[in-house]
């Protein structure tokens, strides 16, 4: 089973290599990935760039950030896992949206692929999702921006439970900066509209207790 997901991995890499377009091109020499370190264990991803240049990006962000510490798997089914919502419920995001990114050749025409929720088109904002088995009905639908890295973080992520904890999200790559460096404009937007929002929760917070 190993090999066959390295095969894919590699696969898919190959692909992205030969179909590359001038946009990309500026994202191929990144070398990212990313560490989900849970209360099971580690799950190991390959971070993908040149696919989804943004999402990979907000991804960083948040984990940079601490966003994704100490939040749950609120969503647990046959074909996915699912978290990054500080509600636990589905309902939750970090503030803010990013668009879609459709490349044409990373699908989730595999198990172990790594992908945004969204709420319908252009929704996604900092839930993610990792698929137990193929699912070609979210292509096109749903942003990809990472793979598993093999059979063993497969096995691990289908071990996860509702209620499971993401105790941090470490990116390894020495270029990381330099990546987030590119979206500066995009990462001063999503913080300002990150407080923005987070003020509104303390108001109704603060307006919540007043009734009580």
């Amino acid at each position: 089973m190993k090999k066959f997901l390295m095969t894919v991995m590699l696969g898919i890499s190959l692909l992205a290599c030969s179909s590359l377009t001038d946009r990309e091109k500026m994202y191929e020499n990144y070398n990212l990935s990313a560490t989900i370190v849970t209360n099971k264990g580690d799950i190991n991803l390959f971070l993908y760039p040149t696919s989804a240049p943004l999402a990979v990006a907000n991804f960083i962000y948040l984990a940079e950030s601490n966003f994704y510490d100490n939040l749950v798997f609120h969503r647990v089914d046959a074909a996915v896992i699912q978290s990054g919502d500080p509600n636990a419920n589905g309902t939750g995001g970090a503030g803010y949206v990013v668009p879609d990114e459709f490349d044409g050749f990373l699908k989730f025409n595999y198990s172990g692929m790594v992908g945004m929720a969204n709420a319908g088109k252009n929704t996604s904002s900092s839930q993610f999702f990792i698929t137990k088995e193929a699912l070609p009905s979210l292509n096109d639908n749903y942003t990809a921006f990472a793979t598993l890295k093999s059979s063993d973080d497969l096995i691990l992520a289908k071990s996860i439970e509702v209620g499971d904890i993401i105790e941090d999200v470490i990116i390894n790559g020495e270029s990381k900066e330099e990546y987030l460096d590119r979206f500066k404009s995009h990462i001063e937007k999503w913080d300002a509209e990150r407080k923005e929002n987070e003020k509104k929760i303390k108001e109704l917070e603060k307006k919540l207790l007043e009734k009580k």
